[in-house]
């Protein structure tokens, strides 16, 4: 089921805007590299949701070539922005190597651990199941046949106007044009997948709430590996609620450091 176009395609598409945009947001000033990662594969989806959003008020058209022409792009802003000078490379040493190098690695094994058993719970499947599964495999397919922001629900439902939550869809169209999937294998495949990202993210609220690495990463291991929540998602079929437990932490950390000394907002306050 899992194929190596949509492995490559989602790493893509949950990377590069974040990464892109994270120098904007000073997430790389506030955060070590990999939690600016983690920060990124979070941030990603509302990424993409709001370019679909804002492209339908252009009339652009989205396919294959479209995504690949963002994603290059975004590729070329993130090393450009991203790229490390010589006292940030000097800071990037600094500290033992274990300190630096095992809590990331613990976090990759937990996450690989909970990308086996995610996808080995889908063993079988052929499509995502219950009502919702099939509902988002529709809406979906929507995006895949208007090319873009849907307008409508036709010609699967006698129904005008689209007011639909659609940020997990967006993402999952984006992953079928890429990939070349079809909307009902993507669907499905995304929803492990992200069953599989959101205790990753718990580093990231983790690191907000104040808890150190052994904290982040208890709490990693237990949502990956042994409370029902997130891999009861499969079940539930609430993939659009799942997106949005994936994109929170990312919201919350750039809502608290723009309000922080030194960020944004409160720049623009003490100006006032």
């Amino acid at each position: 089921m899992v194929t190596l176009p949509i492995s490559i395609a989602a790493a893509a598409a949950l990377l590069l805007p974040g990464l892109a945009l994270a120098p904007s947001v000073q997430v790389r000033r506030r955060l070590g590299p990999p939690l600016v990662i983690v920060w990124a594969l979070c941030a990603s989806p509302a990424l993409w949701a709001l370019l679909l959003l804002w492209s339908a008020r252009l009339d652009v058209v989205w396919g294959r070539a479209t995504v690949w022409l963002v994603l290059l792009g975004l590729a070329l802003l993130a090393w450009v922005r991203l790229r490390p000078r010589g006292s940030e490379r000097h800071k990037a040493r600094q500290g033992p190597l274990s300190a630096r190098i095992l809590p990331p690695a613990a976090a990759i094994l937990i996450l690989a651990i909970a990308l086996v058993l995610r996808f080995g719970e889908a063993e079988g499947l052929v499509a995502a199941p219950w009502v919702d599964g099939y509902h988002h495999t529709v809406i979906t397919q929507l995006f895949l046949d208007q090319q873009g922001l849907p307008q409508d629900y036709r010609p699967y439902l006698e129904a005008d106007g689209f007011d639909y939550h659609f940020g997990f869809h967006a993402l999952a169209a984006l992953l079928s044009w890429l990939s070349g999937g079809d909307a009902r294998l993507v669907v499905l495949w995304l929803g492990q997948l992200l069953c599989a990202l959101v205790p990753l993210g718990l580093l990231l609220l983790g690191r907000q709430l104040g808890l150190g690495w052994l904290g982040q990463l208890t709490a990693q291991a237990l949502a990956s590996a042994w409370l029902w929540f997130p891999p009861y998602y499969l079940s539930w079929g609430r993939y659009t609620q799942l997106t949005g437990l994936l994109v929170l932490p990312a919201a919350l950390f750039t809502w608290q450091a723009a309000w922080r000394p030194g960020g944004r907002r409160q720049g623009a306050r003490q100006r006032l």
